[in-house]
């Protein structure tokens, strides 16, 4: 009799230890920091979202105020297999009068937790949660009456989007777009037959990997230790990174609502680089061109998103314009400040 009140005792106690600890491992991420974007005089804070399909995301915000007080706000939001680096774009807008703020999203960058696939997403519009939390704090939480936001590659993808999407809402003021992602550079066969086999195995397998990784040498053109000027967190901003089928489904839906044309409301200006490259092994044109999608499908697909569309070809720039040649970034921030103080965009 003993033995078994014992047993049955061990039983209830396995159980309810097993219960705390599954609660635990359900319950969100407490802050996430850095020392070093502290140390420069950034603020962060970390966004707790709702629970999607692996447990509970986050998402990371960056701010840094101007040194004169100021109204005017820029979000910035990083490409595929990136993350917020880029000390001296925070710097011009900064020195130009804008609130500087970069949106690290769910399994990016500061934001990957533990046991999370890197990127991994069912839809765009998840997105838009840690969007609205973004624009609200930088809006009514810091009392900004304007607001730029800037998306480069995947967030560009993302932000036009969002801003169509929330035109209504009359949260966004311009859009910048530097080199957006708006269609997959390859072939017709890729293109039509592969990507959709793919996409459609996203729907029932969505965690699988596909049987191709992005090729190195864009990534060898840009870090320092390779044939680059910039130095970055290689484990946050990976050389190569295998995407996800259920990534893939996503990414082709958001570009088929590109297709059809968006309604951003705001002025819009997007930049890219003259020529595309390839990464099919090292050469010249990798530091000068695009090697990671095709300007000629960006200059198509542009003028559809919205009403008021400038587009600007800045010759010898690579896919993240700012990474480029100190030359060809500095005619980038000009042009930008041109479109800027046009005096259309600031109302």
């Amino acid at each position: 009799m003993k033995t078994r009140f014992l047993s049955l005792h061990l039983t209830v106690l396995r159980y309810y230890s097993l219960t705390i600890f599954l609660c635990m491992c359900a319950l969100p991420v407490g802050a996430i920091t850095d020392s070093t974007l502290l140390a420069k005089g950034y603020t962060v804070r970390t966004l707790t979202l709702k629970p999607d399909f692996d447990g509970h995301p986050v998402a990371v915000l960056i701010g840094k105020a101007c040194p004169e007080p100021s109204q005017k706000a820029v979000l910035y939001v990083h490409g595929y297999n990136d993350y917020f680096f880029q000390d001296h774009l925070a710097d011009w807008y900064l020195t130009h009068g804008y609130n500087f703020y970069a949106l690290e999203l769910r399994r990016y960058g500061r934001a990957l937790l533990p046991e999370q696939i890197r990127y991994d997403m069912r839809c765009i519009t998840d997105y838009y949660e840690e969007l609205d939390m973004a624009t609200d704090t930088i809006r009514t939480g810091h009392h900004n009456t304007f607001l730029l936001l800037n998306g480069h590659s995947m967030g560009g993808l993302i932000t036009s989007l969002y801003a169509s999407d929330r035109a209504q809402a009359g949260t966004i003021d311009a859009l910048f777009l530097n080199s957006p992602f708006f269609e997959l550079n390859a072939g017709w066969f890729t293109r039509n037959i592969v990507s959709p086999v793919f996409s459609a195995l996203g729907c029932i397998f969505p965690k699988m990997k596909l049987p191709t990784s992005s090729s190195p040498y864009y990534g060898e053109s840009l870090h320092k230790n390779y044939r680059g000027e910039w130095d970055y967190d290689l484990a946050l901003k990976p050389m190569n990174n295998k995407p996800c089928a259920g990534w893939l489904r996503a990414i082709r839906k958001a570009h088929k609502i590109v297709r059809k044309g968006l309604a951003v409301e705001c002025p819009v200006l997007v930049m890219h680089s003259d020529k595309t490259g390839s990464e099919n092994g090292w050469n010249d044109m990798i530091p000068i061109s695009d090697v990671v999608l095709n300007v000629d499908d960006i200059a198509k697909l542009s003028p559809a998103i919205g009403k008021n569309v400038d587009v600007v070809v800045i010759p010898k720039a690579k896919h993240d314009i700012f990474l480029s040649f100190p030359e060809v970034r500095k005619h980038a921030f000009d042009e930008l400040g041109k479109w800027l103080n046009s005096g259309q965009k600031e109302q």
